[in-house]
Parts: C-alpha cells; sequence; structure tokens
C-alpha cells in the first residue's frame, strides 16, 4: 500500500481541539492558529476526515472557526440527549447544531457516542431517529461508538448501521480475535478504529508511567525490548500496525499539535517489515480499556 493510501485511511481525532485529552498530552488544548495549519497540511496530504464530538468541549467550535470546509467530518452524540422525552427532536435539534458550528451542509456521519444505548428500551426510538437525519440529509451515514466487541456483537444483530468506532492496538486486539472484524466487513459496515496509541500509553517511557500500570510490567518489558531489538519508533510501530490492516477502513489519531501530524505523514511514507510479536498483547480490561484505569 501506497503512503497516499495510507493517508487516506487517517481521521484526525479532534479531542484536543476543545480541551484538554489523553493520558500523555502535555501540550494542553490545541490554539486555533495551530488548528488552521494542521487542517491545511492535512488536506494537502490527502487527510480529509475528521472525528469530533458535542462532548469535546469547544472542538466543532474551533473546527468551524478554523475553517474546516473541505475536510468530511464525523461527530458523536451523548447519551444525555435520551433522558428528554421527545428524542426525535432532541437528536436532530443537536446534530443542526453541530453542523452550524462547524459551519458545514451536512455531516459524513453521526455517531452514538455510546453504542449500548441501542440496546436500552429506548434503542428503536434512538435508531429511527439517526436514520430521520439521514432521510433529511443532515447526515451521510450514521453509526456507533464501542468499547468492547461483545457489545457489538448485540447491536449489529438488531440495528443496520454504516460506521462502528471501535478501540483496537497492539495490546487490545479484540477486534480480530472475537471474529467481530470480518463479521462486519461481511455486513459493509466501516470499520473506524481509535485508540491505536492506548490513549498515549505505547508510547510512554515505562519510567514514566503511573503507578497503577506497573503491574503489567512483564508486557511493557516485551514491548520495549522489541522497540528497542528492532530499533522501531514506537508511534510507527502503533501506526503501522493498525494501518496496514486491509479490513480496517479508517484510523483515528489524536493529534496535539502540527509537528506531530507531520511525524505521522512522514511515518506513513516509510516502508515497514516489522510484524509485533504475538505475546505482546492483553484482554485484561484494566489495561486495555481506559474506563477501567485508576
Amino acid at each position: 500500500m501506497q503512503s497516499h493510501d495510507f493517508n487516506k485511511k487517517l481521521i484526525i481525532g479532534t479531542a484536543q481541539f476543545g480541551m484538554n485529552y489523553g493520558i500523555n498530552n502535555s501540550n494542553g488544548m490545541v490554539e486555533i492558529n495551530e488548528i488552521k495549519k494542521i487542517l491545511k497540511y492535512a488536506e494537502e496530504n490527502n487527510i480529509i476526515f475528521l472525528d469530533t464530538a458535542i462532548s469535546y468541549g469547544t472542538s466543532e467550535h474551533n473546527l468551524g472557526k478554523a475553517g474546516c470546509d473541505n475536510h468530511k467530518i464525523i461527530s458523536k452524540i451523548n447519551n444525555n440527549l435520551f433522558i428528554d422525552r421527545n428524542i426525535d427532536k432532541e437528536i436532530f435539534k443537536k446534530v443542526k447544531e453541530s453542523i452550524s458550528l462547524l459551519k458545514h451542509h451536512s455531516l459524513y456521519g453521526i455517531l452514538l457516542h455510546n453504542g449500548n444505548d441501542l440496546l436500552g428500551k429506548k434503542g428503536p426510538e434512538i435508531y429511527n431517529s439517526l436514520m430521520h437525519c439521514k432521510e433529511k440529509g443532515l447526515v451521510e451515514k450514521i453509526g456507533i461508538s464501542v468499547y468492547e466487541s461483545k457489545d457489538a456483537f448485540e447491536i449489529i444483530k438488531s440495528f443496520q448501521i454504516d460506521i462502528i468506532q471501535i478501540p483496537f492496538n497492539i495490546l487490545n486486539r479484540d477486534l480480530e480475535f472475537s471474529g467481530l472484524l470480518n463479521k462486519l466487513k461481511e455486513k459493509n459496515i466501516e470499520v473506524h478504529i481509535r485508540s491505536v496509541f492506548l490513549q498515549g500509553l505505547l508510547l510512554m517511557n515505562p519510567q514514566k508511567m503511573p503507578v497503577y500500570f506497573h503491574k503489567w510490567n512483564n508486557i511493557w518489558d516485551g514491548w520495549n525490548n522489541w522497540i528497542n531489538k528492532n530499533r522501531i519508533n514506537p508511534v510507527e510501530a502503533c501506526l503501522k500496525f493498525a494501518l496496514e490492516k486491509e479490513e480496517i477502513d479508517k484510523v483515528i489519531v489524536g493529534i496535539d499539535n502540527f509537528k506531530q501530524l507531520q511525524e505521522i505523514i512522514e511515518i506513513t511514507k516509510r516502508k515497514y517489515y516489522h510484524s509485533v510479536p504475538d505475546e505482546i498483547w492483553s484482554n485484561d480490561k484494566y489495561l486495555i480499556n481506559p474506563c477501567y484505569w485508576e
């Protein structure tokens, strides 16, 4: 696969454009001028997708201010909307607000921030509301964001969606090992993966990791020994591990600054022949799912 093809698979994650986000983010929120530089450079390098959410602070507002007209945008809806009785009205209103903030005509995709909302008693009503947005031309595709494969299996049994966003990285390979990836491809569902760096944890120096993560020192030892032995940059290892899986349609990468984007684009140009050893992975939810981190 050529570097420009890899670039087309990339989605810029914009949580950092509206708030402080990520265990390894020491730069804080990205300034507007920096956002403008990032968007321009991304477009010049065939990266046209952006991932945002209503809950990402001022991310949607800042993207609109910086000018994201030439990008395709995926946003996400929080479940606090579903307390209201008129779910259809609330979702429709929020999607229109996002489009307005982003200064766009429509969204490429709208996802439920918590896909499990579809498994509750209001699930069919929520789904119909998303379909309503699609029918009205506010969004091209609808989908879900989930943490675990088992939840996704349940949801796709009952609902026809276009996109699924799910974690996948060197430590967390549940998407592949569970058989979900093959199932999603059978159903022609776009697979967008996030947490490719595990919120920056896979890029941290083990000595600087919070004490909470020390109980998995055997994994960090294996990971760092492999990187050092092969002289691989950890960013490159994490990124190429995801990008080279043909069944994966898009890879979301959170960007803190312009230099980081430059580094990522440089990495996509390099040839890569390393495969990560099978023993460097975990199914321990207290490690691979940030929701459980202390």
